[in-house]
């Protein structure tokens, strides 16, 4: 237990020794300081920073007469011994506040009239760690610099409490943290957002050609691929690929480059495109059909008309002789047609390769022909002729049909054009008997978008 506790208290006392000596440093000048001592006395300047307090004391002497100058931020204190071989043994030990040890000096036997000066100092721990530390720094070697901000920060003696040292720790922290995002940006070829890093870093460090060097070349590839998300915008402007367009286009503005300003204009642009397009996907026209001799039924359709998926529309034909049909008195025979269709529209070509967009459309239906006419008590079809007559009586024939129709639509800005062509089965058994039942019919239509 004893041989324990004594190598215990052996290297406490080494480490208290070690750290003083490189706390305090006592230097001799051979060109000493000349003050007043007397015809038997010697006289000791001892010389330090006047921030530097320093106490003193002497095995052998009270040490009463002690003055002090101070002269350009120095602090000369003036000791005076007496000599004799008596004194061979004199120690002196100098205590300061900013020691962990005192400092003990042999003067050994004294002459008179002698004069010596020595100049006491702390060996510096702060200004060499920190000058390094911003040799480092500047350098850009920023794991080597926080090392020896480090050793600066735990200085003790000589360590200003002034915050620098911690405002530098945190730059440095700062510094290596950007450096590390910058490279995974640069990685995922965000290059606008490791630009913003070494810029930060350049900010606070604009000394470190490494870093510099770095933003450089992340400069270079960023106009690089600013100009190939350009061009490629462009492309996909030109082919209405409006929404990856607009991607493309948002991504070089966030970049900043030189396409900026170009990139800022063709986004509102495309924006425009894009509501345009949105705007005229509903159609509506009014139709004339009509077949190789006779012009037949007039109506309507109306539908979506979508730029990738399929759309939907519904039509409705009829003739005039329909509507007079339901009139009291009509003096001619009557051919009355009706009908509807529905189905489907979709774009043969896709967005990107047609300037002019077309629309293709394939519907079925039903279609109803009826022969109104009046008929005498014999049964014979007569023309009415305006009088009240018991024998005349209105009666009509009706003949049904399923309709199958195809077509195209084309559309010209707020404009559409329409063609259709229709073939009719008709559910008649002597086509004889429906002179007015023709196979098929053309019908085109003109209208408008929106």
């Amino acid at each position: 237990m004893k041989k324990i506790f004594f190598i215990s208290f052996s290297l406490c006392w080494v480490s208290g020794f070690a750290q003083n000596l490189t706390c305090t440093d006592i230097t001799k000048f051979d060109d000493p300081l000349m003050c007043t001592n007397g015809e038997s006395n010697a006289c000791i300047a001892i010389e330090a920073d006047k921030s530097l307090p320093l106490g003193f004391y002497s095995n052998l002497d009270s040490l009463n007469d002690i003055h002090s100058d101070i002269s350009s931020g120095m602090v000369i204190y003036h000791l005076t011994f007496k000599t004799g071989s008596d004194f061979s043994d004199r120690v002196l030990t100098i205590k300061s506040t900013r020691a962990l040890f005192p400092v003990r000096l042999q003067l050994g036997d004294l002459i008179a009239k002698e004069s010596r000066t020595y100049s006491v100092a702390l060996i510096l721990c702060y200004k060499p760690a920190m000058d390094s530390a911003l040799t480092k720094f500047k350098a850009g070697e920023y794991a080597a610099a926080k090392t020896l901000f480090k050793q600066a920060q735990e200085c003790k003696y000589d360590k200003p409490n002034d915050g620098v040292v911690e405002r530098n720790l945190l730059d440095v922290d700062s510094i290596m943290r950007w450096q590390r995002e910058a490279e995974e940006y640069a990685q995922l070829l965000d290059f606008s957002s490791a630009i913003t890093c070494y810029r930060k870093i350049r900010t606070l460090n604009p000394k470190d050609e490494i870093n510099n060097k770095k933003l450089d070349d992340v400069n270079a590839q960023n106009v690089q691929f600013c100009e190939k998300y350009f061009k490629q915008a462009q492309k996909f402007y030109n082919y209405h690929e409006y929404e990856k367009a607009l991607i493309l286009f948002k991504n070089v503005s966030d970049i900043g480059c030189y396409y900026q300003d170009s990139a800022n204009y063709m986004i509102s642009m495309v924006k425009r495109a894009i509501a345009a397009d949105k705007d005229k996907r509903g159609v509506f026209t009014y139709e004339i059909g009509f077949n190789a001799s006779t012009l037949l039924p007039i109506g309507f359709q109306i539908g979506s008309y979508n730029t990738k998926k399929a759309g939907f529309y519904w039509s409705f034909f009829s003739n005039p002789q329909i509507f007079y049909a339901m009139r009291p008195n009509y003096p001619k025979s009557i051919a009355g047609s009706v009908g509807s269709t529905i189905g489907i529209t979709f774009r043969p070509i896709p967005k990107k390769y047609d300037k002019v967009p077309i629309w293709f459309h394939l519907g079925v239906g039903y279609a109803l022909m009826s022969n109104f006419k009046y008929q005498n008590a014999a049964g014979n079809t007569v023309n009415y002729n305006g009088e009240t007559l018991t024998d005349q009586k209105l009666t009509f024939s009706p003949y049904h049909a399923i309709p199958f129709e195809a077509g195209i639509t084309v559309k010209i800005w707020y404009f559409v054009l329409r063609y259709t062509f229709q073939y009719r089965f008709w559910f008649v058994a002597d086509k004889n008997t429906c002179p007015m039942c023709e196979p098929y019919i053309h019908k085109i239509g003109f209208g408008f978008c929106w």
